[in-house]
């Protein structure tokens, strides 16, 4: 897979993705203060040089709890995907490649989760769990995996009947070497596509649930629970949930281009000749 350097999409995209990981790997570095540190005297003080972003109602930094919040976001963003990705990859390619039975069995459990709206199915699961980060990541992963399934049989069937297939089989390849040199290969670009994108849709369900209460809990420093605590004081002091806000908006949009990016880099149909 090659990728052209000069897509902006990509560009403006992965920017503000490592930018995002370097602020959440060093962010003791980065922070000015405790996230956590309460100081009641400087309670609701608006943006300042001391307080970049101000504080909440028991004095924190804003700032500082934006960047630790930067840690728990991609965390929970990335692991969702990545084992929404892993089962619906496995289960998807057995109900595409197999086929009958396994595929009915696997497709009727898909549609079963489909047909309950997906945020009211991560409400109840993430209150039927409790709340906590773990828990909501449960449930979250309960929701996604059966967007990549459906992708991944659906590419599977497009493709599993293709000449350079049925001469591998006509050859005596089995199935697993089949799946591993010729199919999975062949199907992996819109997976990516899809996950990539998928990142910053976990990252706002997360925020929602956490807004919610069923997600992560404070003191941990969290966007979505930091625009919940924000909510109280949002005409006296706007700026507790605007910064939190603005990180969510901006995190989600950084995912949206690189994979709007991905999108146009690796499907033809997309692909437009860069000038050189």
């Amino acid at each position: 897979m090659r990728l052209r350097t000069k897509n902006r999409n990509i560009l403006i995209g992965m920017s503000i993705v490592m930018c995002l990981v370097f602020i959440a790997v060093f962010a003791p570095l980065v922070a000015p203060h405790d996230p956590t540190e309460a100081d009641l005297g400087a309670r609701l003080e608006p943006p300042s040089k001391e307080y970049p972003f101000g504080t909440d109602h028991l004095g924190r930094c804003i700032l500082s709890r934006v960047i630790y919040g930067t840690r728990v976001s991609l965390l929970v963003g990335v692991t969702v995907i990545s084992a929404s990705l892993l089962i619906g990859l496995v289960l998807g390619t057995a109900s595409g490649y197999f086929g009958g039975l396994v595929d009915e069995v696997i497709m009727r459990l898909v549609d079963g989760f489909l047909a309950i709206p997906s945020m009211f199915l991560a409400l109840a699961l993430a209150g039927a769990l409790g709340p906590g980060l773990t828990n909501m990541m449960i449930a979250l992963i309960a929701v996604e995996w059966t967007s990549y399934a459906r992708v991944v049989r659906g590419s599977i069937l497009s493709i599993k009947d293709q000449e350079f297939v049925v001469a591998s089989r006509g050859l005596g390849a089995g199935d697993v070497y089949i799946l591993t040199r010729h199919i999975l290969p062949n199907i992996i670009s819109p997976v990516i596509v899809i996950a990539t994108m998928g990142v910053g849709y976990a990252i706002l369900a997360a925020a929602g649930l956490s807004f919610l209460g069923f997600g992560v809990q404070p003191p941990t420093p969290e966007w979505g629970s930091m625009l919940d605590s924000g909510r109280l004081f949002l005409r006296k002091a706007p700026h507790i949930m605007v910064f939190p806000g603005l990180a969510i908006m901006i995190t989600v949009l950084a995912f949206n281009f690189l994979g709007d990016g991905l999108r146009d880099e690796m499907d033809p149909r997309f692909r437009k000749e860069i000038p050189h």
